[in-house]
């Protein structure tokens, strides 16, 4: 099981089994999404780890350092927190420290930053980053810089080259833009893994059910909005994977009389994934479920009723029908 710390600073002790000189292979960075490229340098640094017998260590930062540095500009991070801590414990990784980034830890230099955080707590054997790591006041710290504060100390240093998908580097940024089109099948190749949403179960007004289309309904709190409609998904449920077919966004048929009088904040606030399980007839209430988006059908939109809504939402179960069959 991995351990979590919140302020490396209060590490006393070198960690258990490592050398008197050496205690850790260690990586930093946001991982906000933990992508194609991510794993891959994630394998470098457990693969170092296990070479030098010493704890694997992932260094990030929360909250996410636009947030401190530049508070109008959202950092739209893709997954709730939670979610690199349970993929690290997945990869196996020993140690993830989650160092609260303040204005005052954004003014370190490079020298600071390395010496003081780095060296000072956590002795790496060595240290691996990504090809475009920055760090320190100003991201004034290149990977020039990293390299000669790693062989003042005598670590071995690592950069994890660029991961590609259509020639292009994947980045957090490039995957939030695919999803942001709707483009969740993109999002999911660059990412490793589906795009997804998890949450409790609420019980809702049960206009589904009454309907004739049963959802399962959940409110993510989200920094990062993906683009509102209906997508081919899968619903998992106690680790059973089943198809289905998600509406994300605020139900206007039910919940709008004038659309376009709702501002931005307000319609967030509204927000939910409702998903459609085929042939599943649990009750679910207050059970948590993960909704991954396959692939987008639709916008959403407002009908003029029940009836209009019906026959499209029976249009869209066949569409998403197709898509994940092909999907087997």
């Amino acid at each position: 099981m991995i351990t979590v710390l919140h302020d490396i600073s209060k590490i006393k002790e070198r960690f258990p089994g490592a050398s008197e000189d050496f205690s850790s292979v260690v990586t930093i960075g946001n991982f906000d999404g933990f992508h194609r490229g991510h794993r891959a340098l994630l394998k470098t640094l457990q693969d170092c780890a296990a070479k030098y017998g010493v704890p694997s260590v992932v260094v990030t930062f929360s909250p996410h350092p636009t947030q401190v540095l530049f508070p109008d500009r959202s950092s739209q991070r893709m997954f709730e927190f939670k979610d690199q801590s349970q993929i690290l414990t997945e990869i196996g990784v020993d140690i993830l420290v989650e160092e609260s980034f303040t204005k005052a830890y954004a003014e370190l230099s490079p020298e600071e930053f390395f010496l003081n955080k780095i060296w000072r707590n956590l002795k790496p054997r060595a240290l691996i980053v990504g090809y475009d790591f920055c760090f320190g006041k100003n991201r004034s710290g290149n990977l020039n810089k990293l390299q000669q504060l790693c062989q003042q100390s005598g670590v071995e240093f690592v950069v994890e080259p660029a991961c590609l998908w259509q020639g292009q580097p994947i980045s957090s940024s490039r995957i939030r833009e695919a999803l942001r089109e709707g483009d969740a099948r993109s999002a999911s190749q660059m990412l490793g893994r589906f795009y997804y949403f998890s949450g409790v179960v609420d019980q809702g007004a049960r206009r589904g059910t009454s309907i004739g289309i049963p959802t399962a309904n959940i409110y993510p709190q989200l920094e990062f909005v993906p683009r509102w409609g209906v997508y081919a998904s899968h619903t998992i449920w106690q680790g059973q994977r089943f198809f289905s077919i998600t509406n994300f966004g605020i139900s206007p048929t039910f919940t709008l009389s004038k659309e376009d009088q709702l501002g931005q904040d307000f319609r967030r606030s509204m927000m939910k994934v409702e998903t459609h399980i085929f042939e599943f007839a649990k009750d679910i209430y207050g059970h948590e479920i993960k909704v991954e988006l396959l692939e987008f059908i639709r916008p959403e939109r407002k009908f003029d009723g029940v009836d209009s809504l019906l026959q499209q939402i029976q249009e869209d179960v066949l569409v998403a029908e197709n898509i994940l069959n092909g999907n087997k």
